[in-house]
């Protein structure tokens, strides 16, 4: 397929945005520098955590307490009171997921009653990556499409980029992809408010990155 396909056209360069490629300095495996930043728990963190142990050491004693009892005082064997040990290790752990879990239920319904019906702003930037292989383009692109309109029309759809990325082994699919990226790039630069799209192959035919 080489030559079939021109490597690296006017129209494709438009296609992706400019490269910005990363610094990478060499850095030793041999050699580690610990990190300089402290992160202190906040106090939620040490309230939470002092519900969680305390909890679970008062249902175990309790629960270890009642298991002794039913054994018997003064009649307990030996294997009695091994059993009575296995019990409280194993419903201390029991007890530990049963009250972390109510700790997350009650996060949870806190969080659901202070959430606002108002959408959150974005305000980090968002890619959309979607992978095709020989699939049909139209349907691909107006997909694409439906969903550049929606998210523009949000007052605080933050900031989308869209990226398609095509494994396509058809040649004619591959051309009907490269023609349907333009279209679809010549609309969203009509719509100025609208996310950017953008269409790379990984083929070498494509040198779009």
């Amino acid at each position: 397929m080489d030559g079939l396909i021109s490597t690296k056209t006017d129209s494709q360069a438009q296609l992706v945005p400019p490269e910005r490629p990363l610094e990478m300095p060499i850095q030793s495996l041999k050699e580690w520098a610990p990190s300089e930043t402290k992160i202190k728990p906040a106090i939620t963190v040490w309230i939470t955590r002092l519900v969680v142990s305390s909890g679970t050491v008062a249902l175990t004693a309790y629960a270890t307490r009642g298991m002794y009892e039913v054994v018997g005082q003064s009649t307990a064997t030996a294997v009695q009171i091994l059993l009575v040990a296995l019990f409280a290790a194993t419903f201390c752990w029991i007890a530990l997921t049963a009250i972390t879990a109510l700790i997350g239920l009650v996060v949870l319904i806190v969080g659901q009653l202070k959430r606002s019906d108002s959408d959150p702003v974005l305000s980090a930037a968002t890619a959309v990556v979607l992978p095709i292989h020989n699939e049909n383009p139209q349907a691909v692109f107006a997909s694409l499409q439906a969903m550049v309109r929606e998210l523009g029309e949000r007052p605080k759809r933050g900031s989308f980029d869209f990226f398609v990325l095509s494994d396509s082994t058809n040649l004619a699919i591959a051309r009907r992809e490269f023609e349907a990226a333009l279209a679809a790039k010549a609309a969203e630069s009509r719509k100025d408010s609208l996310p950017a799209t953008a269409e790379q192959r990984r083929q070498e035919e494509w040198k779009c990155s």
